[in-house]
């Protein structure tokens, strides 16, 4: 099974130690993010030392090419790179110099938040990007919201088209999570159920054998005031349930530990996060529907027992790397 991780890049040193220390469990890390802008530049340059290690540790490695500027995805830089030739010839000559200089594997396109009407420009854009960037002899890996079925004219999932993308690309990354969120009501980020609905459409569209399934290693703590859920670590749970003295139970359905606690200020709060019990349901899940592997979002999140749940219990599949 290939394992892909995200590696938010610069300034995560958690992220960078725990890459280190089980590099083992991995066949991508992939480097979130070099931001796009509207005139076809790509903001950020690689770190070539972190390249060379991870090269050493026999993982290849993916630059993480993003509409995400600031605090959020934007569309008009996409728009705008969709409809003008010359923005997307200045823009893939740069990837392609990066790609080349730089010794990288490949790229994982995360492009979000499109508008739905760019749908055709954007699947025609990721054909030509992938033809360019796999004649280099590089992988080319694409981000894709999660779905239960098309919606065309559907706010951030509409742009994608399945089936048209994953023709021209090696992998595709289902991001499935965010089920619940932080503005939602309290639930799991990534229920079996709901994972299990992504992968029977997905499937139908897309080669199983491209498929990386997305494993969230995080989830959120929702004060019952109204108020945004705030992100939650596996760590950062388990130490909420022992402050509190809170019991952390099963729900056998969801396939995802959950508590309730209340607070200092008598507010009840609802948690529910990712254990290794609940990513081994997925992978579990993922192997039924033949796909390659898994995404993990994202290193920084990670945490030694789930490392140890991979290299103990998947054959992880290392890359075939450029000299």
């Amino acid at each position: 099974m290939e394992v892909l991780s995200f590696l938010s890049v610069p300034g995560s040193k958690r992220g960078l130690s725990m890459f280190q220390t089980y590099h083992q469990g991995l066949t991508y890390v992939a480097l979130f993010h070099y931001a796009v802008d509207a005139n076809g530049q790509i903001n950020g340059l690689p770190d070539q030392s972190l390249i060379n290690q991870a090269h050493a540790y026999g993982v290849g490695v993916l630059l993480v090419l993003s509409n995400f500027v600031g605090t959020q995805f934007n569309p008009y830089i996409m728009r705008t790179i969709l409809r003008y030739e010359d923005v997307q010839e200045r823009l893939l000559g740069n990837l392609l110099t990066l790609l080349q200089t730089y010794n990288l594997d490949g790229v994982n396109l995360d492009l979000e938040n499109m508008f739905a009407a760019d749908r055709t420009l954007f699947s025609k854009f990721v054909t030509k990007l992938a033809g360019r960037v796999r004649r280099l002899g590089k992988l080319v890996t694409i981000s894709v919201p999660a779905k239960l079925q098309d919606e065309p004219e559907a706010h951030w999932r509409g742009a994608f088209d399945y089936a048209a993308i994953s023709q021209a690309v090696d992998r595709v990354v289902l991001m499935t999570y965010e089920e619940h969120w932080a503005a939602s009501q309290p639930g799991p980020v990534a229920s079996i159920p709901w994972v299990n609905g992504v992968l029977v459409y997905a499937t139908g569209k897309i080669n199983p054998a491209k498929l990386l399934l997305g494993i969230p290693l995080y989830g959120y703590d929702w004060p019952l005031n109204q108020t945004p859920g705030k992100s939650v670590t596996y760590t950062q749970a388990g130490m909420l349930a022992a402050q509190y003295g809170a019991k952390i139970q099963w729900d056998g359905v969801m396939q995802s530990p959950h508590f309730t606690y209340t607070d200092t200020q008598g507010t009840v709060h609802h948690v529910w996060y990712e254990n290794v019990s609940s990513v081994q349901a997925k992978v579990a899940l993922g192997q039924r529907y033949g796909i390659s592997g898994i995404a993990v979002w994202d290193m920084k999140l990670s945490f030694p027992q789930f490392w140890q749940y991979i290299i103990g219990n998947i054959v992880v599949i290392k890359p075939q790397l450029n000299p």
